[in-house]
């Protein structure tokens, strides 16, 4: 069996797909599956544009207008550390640098300030992006056996 055989008995049958002798790279997946064959954007010696048209014919061809789109600025979403009496500070600083990427001097001063104020911003990001950090750092304390939470609210 060789390659074109289907292909060869459609262009039989029909005659209307192109020799692959003359176009190699058209195979018959090539074409829509309708069956028809690709359409020629313009008639040989004539502009594919339309511009060469005899006067009073229209060449059939529209200008479309993309109506004007304003982007959505995205909502953001603070992820808010909470404080408990039983996690380590050691710890929760520990999370800040490894999931919020803080250095070592800001994660400590956000850690004093969960543990005086009761919460602390961990940080403010998209909503997905709050949801995962929280679902990780939550996760992540259970499996240290640590209640440090986190919760996602609404940056206003």
């Amino acid at each position: 069996m060789k390659i074109f055989d289907k292909y060869d008995s459609l262009v039989a049958m029909e005659g209307k797909y192109p020799d692959p002798r003359v176009f190699p790279c058209l195979g018959p997946d090539s074409f829509p599956p309708s069956g028809e064959p690709p359409r020629r954007i313009g008639a040989p010696g004539r502009s594919p544009l339309g511009d060469d048209q005899e006067p009073g014919h229209e060449s059939g061809t529209q200008t479309l207008v993309r109506p004007d789109s304003k982007t959505a600025t995205p909502k953001f979403f603070k992820v808010v550390i909470h404080n408990d009496d039983f996690t380590p500070r050691d710890f929760v600083v520990h999370v800040l640098q490894r999931f919020f990427r803080k250095d070592e001097t800001t994660a400590m001063q956000l850690m004093l300030q969960v543990h005086h104020r009761g919460l602390g911003v961990a940080g403010v990001f998209t909503h997905e992006i709050a949801e995962t950090k929280a679902y990780q750092v939550n996760e992540y304390s259970k499996q240290n056996r640590y209640p440090l939470r986190t919760t996602v609210e609404r940056d206003d």
